[in-house]
């Protein structure tokens, strides 16, 4: 059971390693099991297509960005604190890769929606799930501030959606530079754009 459970894990993680690097349509199923040193009889042991593999890459990269925002919210932060934490820790992920592979990669999971959104329902949904959880997770800090005082008026849900936005375009723009300075740039703007409490002058009677 401990061959099989390893077996398994090989192929998962060697297949999110390729299709970040080259994209899912590039990596056919019989490099996968090359690089992972395993038969492709392993494979059909536990998968019945890529599709299936594909989806399980994406839980993998999910569970990284899960552990980077659970570091960043720590209960001690401000709510500006907490949002500045976890975008940097964003930009950090994405400079340490493209340090790593010698080029910008960009966001695995902005990727798969660009290559494979419009062509797999099931695969959709389970991107779908991930930007969902993400913005939860911005309007979450987003709430906790306004609750707080520590932000300006602001909309959570719409700003939310608008930071997630705002770091995948980031991303596709970093990607086709071959720069992840440009996420970082981008990202100070973005904790920009959320306001600080408005400071009122008493009126002159």
């Amino acid at each position: 059971m401990g061959r099989c459970s390893d077996a398994k894990e090989r192929l998962i993680a060697t297949a999110a390693k390729l299709f970040f690097e080259r994209g899912y349509t590039a990596v056919g199923v019989a490099e996968i099991c090359d690089e992972a040193g395993l038969k492709k009889g392993s494979f059909y042991h536990f998968f019945e297509t890529k599709n299936d593999l594909v989806l399980q890459a994406i839980d993998c990269y999910a569970q990284t960005y899960r552990d980077l925002i659970e570091r960043a919210l720590q209960p001690d932060r401000t709510a500006r604190e907490q949002l500045v934490a976890v975008l940097h820790g964003v930009c950090g992920l994405m400079e340490r890769r493209a340090e790593c592979e010698g080029r910008m990669h960009g966001c695995p999971i902005g990727n798969l929606a660009l290559e494979l959104a419009h062509r797999d329902e099931a695969i959709r949904r389970k991107l779908d799930d991930v930007f969902a959880s993400w913005r939860a997770a911005f309007e979450t800090v987003l709430r906790r501030g306004l609750e707080r005082g520590e932000f300006g008026p602001l909309d959570p849900v719409r700003t939310a959606e608008t930071i997630v936005a705002l770091v995948q375009g980031a991303t596709l723009l970093a990607k086709t530079a071959n720069d992840a300075t440009v996420v970082a740039r981008v990202v100070d703007s973005v904790v920009g754009l959320v306001p600080s409490p408005a400071v009122h002058s008493a009126t002159p009677a």
